[in-house]
């Protein structure tokens, strides 16, 4: 189910709501099973690349540690175009202790000044 917070328009106008916006008249999504941290992508995630946008869902905070991730951020951006968009569903370090020892903690200055690295690449 889609949050009524979040607005997607497709005419090429402004994103309503979370300030996201797909500027497309068909949105298409293809989800690619892959290992991100390989120094080489798969083909099935390079042939249509560059992407608008990328989406990770809980994948980031459990990629390792701060080389991981720098790897996987790297080859996310080497995919999605300069003006693209990743959307980061990811642990953040606002949220209560995890149990689970995989899951590290995000804080928003870390993705911000992770995301600023790569595009610099």
């Amino acid at each position: 189910m889609i949050s009524p917070e979040v607005a997607l328009n497709t005419s090429g106008a402004e994103g309503i709501g979370c300030g996201l916006a797909i500027f497309a008249s068909v949105i298409l999504c293809r989800f690619v099973e892959c290992n991100v941290l390989e120094e080489t992508l798969p083909q099935a995630l390079t042939a249509d690349a560059p992407f608008s946008m990328a989406l990770d869902s809980a994948a980031f905070h459990c990629s390792g540690g701060e080389e991981e991730q720098r790897r996987y951020a790297s080859n996310l951006a080497s995919v999605v175009q300069p003006s693209g968009h990743l959307v980061l569903l990811a642990h953040s370090d606002r949220n209560g202790e995890s149990n689970d020892p995989r899951m590290r903690r995000v804080t928003e200055a870390s993705s911000n000044g992770l995301a600023a690295e790569v595009s610099n690449q």
